[in-house]
């Protein structure tokens, strides 16, 4: 019976933590910041201060799920050639965003607010970190209706 139940809401699980984890991402990566920067009280550097500390608290709450979600996956063993390979792209975008991105984006806005110019740059960081996070929406959203 235990393990009826077990199954029974192992399978749920792997279902709604990505609908859940997808649902944070639309609220903070898309609303939020959104709102932050139209409030004409904020200035840019506190915008942008508030940013790198909601982002960088975030990616560790994202860090969490995705463990969580990996850990579900190879429990469930439900469609797992399906869903792992899923599961280590959002890891991958997930460390994208930790190693790459976020401290690409917190050096430029140390120069900002040091009143330095900003240095020419090929890719704009926030526009990857943008796109990427639409990529793990529709990850997760195809993870969760799976």
């Amino acid at each position: 019976m235990r393990s009826v139940w077990f199954r029974f809401w192992l399978g749920r699980a792997v279902v709604l933590l990505p609908i859940y984890w997808a649902g944070m991402l639309v609220g903070v990566s898309f609303l939020a910041t959104l709102a932050k920067f139209q409030a004409p009280s904020l200035t840019m550097p506190v915008a942008l201060d508030v940013g790198r500390a909601t982002f960088h608290l975030f990616n560790r709450v994202e860090w969490g799920c995705a463990l969580a979600l990996w850990m579900l996956v190879l429990f469930s063993r439900k469609r797992l050639r399906f869903r792992l390979p899923l599961v280590l792209l959002l890891l991958g975008l997930l460390a994208l965003q930790t190693f790459w991105l976020l401290p690409g984006m917190d050096a430029r806005i140390e120069l900002l607010f040091r009143g330095q110019p900003l240095p020419s740059q090929g890719l704009d960081l926030h526009q990857i970190y943008f796109y990427s996070d639409i990529l793990k929406v529709i990850l997760l959203f195809w993870l969760g209706c799976s």
